[in-house]
């Protein structure tokens, strides 16, 4: 079987496109099992993400008290239902051998909540892990600043984020045709089809650069460091808290001096001398004399 370029241009490389076969324009019978495999896995995961994902919403929302944490998970689990339910396009996708039959608009939509889905989730970890630490490591500054308006706004601000982050998607996603009558969903980081000038060609990688980088840095990286800061942290934290209590929990209480025997005797006698009322004779002292007599 010879696999075929894509007939775009030799820029278009940089993204992943379904393989052509000049032979049959039917995939194999091994692609086909493949691809079944591939679906049925999906279809899988859409059936227990929704069922888990919406039990979790339906706790977190209306089962607990709202708190900052109940908060900060309910978001979270969100973005996780937003990526399921896109699950079921892309099982067809895959199903008619990565023919895409949703048309151009569902095609940019689903880029676009992907990417969503995908900045907001890291983002959030990425704040929950500073929460954690601010609560471990700094909890007189988490009493005075952890407020429930406080965590609104920065989860408002990380679904701002997201969206300015995806919205590019939503232009540089396109459906083309292929060979063999296919419909592809592709990015083609242009916003125009004349791809045989330079000066498009040099704008198409200029955009593909940044975007690329954008996503690592913003997407992978700094969400990543963030959280193995935060937690590393907070395991020295708890390491160093731990050693200094079993230190004091080893030494035991500290043994009293022994006193000595002859102060010990002088503090015995005092004692009893302060405690002991002075003795008074039952008689005035002329009867005591006559009973002497």
């Amino acid at each position: 079987m010879d696999i075929l370029e894509d007939q775009r241009g030799p820029l278009c490389n940089m993204t992943l496109s379904p393989i052509t076969w000049t032979n049959s324009s039917q995939p194999p019978a091994s692609m086909k099992s493949t691809n079944l495999a591939i679906a049925v896995l999906l279809f899988a995961t859409f059936l227990v993400g929704v069922v888990g994902n919406g039990l979790y919403l339906w706790v977190l929302g209306l089962k607990m008290r709202r708190t900052v944490t109940t908060l900060w998970f309910l978001h979270l689990v969100f973005c996780s239902l937003l990526f399921t339910l896109m699950l079921p396009f892309f099982t067809v996708h895959v199903l008619l051998g990565f023919h895409w039959v949703f048309g151009t608009a569902m095609c940019k939509v689903l880029s676009a909540c992907t990417h969503l889905g995908m900045f907001s989730s890291v983002f959030l970890l990425a704040l929950i892990s500073l929460d954690r630490y601010t609560l471990t490591c700094r909890p007189v500054w988490s009493r005075q600043h952890r407020t429930m308006s406080w965590v609104r706004k920065l989860v408002m601000g990380v679904w701002l984020a997201s969206f300015t982050l995806s919205a590019p998607y939503l232009f540089f996603q396109e459906t083309w045709e292929v060979e063999g009558d296919r419909v592809i969903c592709t990015i083609y980081y242009i916003l125009s089809r004349d791809q045989d000038r330079a000066e498009v060609q040099a704008w198409r990688v200029h955009t593909y650069v940044v975007l690329c980088v954008v996503r690592f840095l913003l997407g992978f990286l700094l969400p990543f460091c963030i959280i193995a800061v935060c937690y590393g942290r907070m395991g020295l934290e708890m390491k160093e808290k731990g050693l200094a209590r079993s230190s004091n929990t080893s030494r035991g209480p500290r043994p009293r001096a022994a006193a000595h025997p002859s102060t010990s005797g002088m503090r015995a006698t005092s004692c009893s001398t302060s405690r002991t009322p002075p003795q008074e004779h039952p008689w005035p002292p002329d009867q005591a004399l006559v009973k002497g007599i």
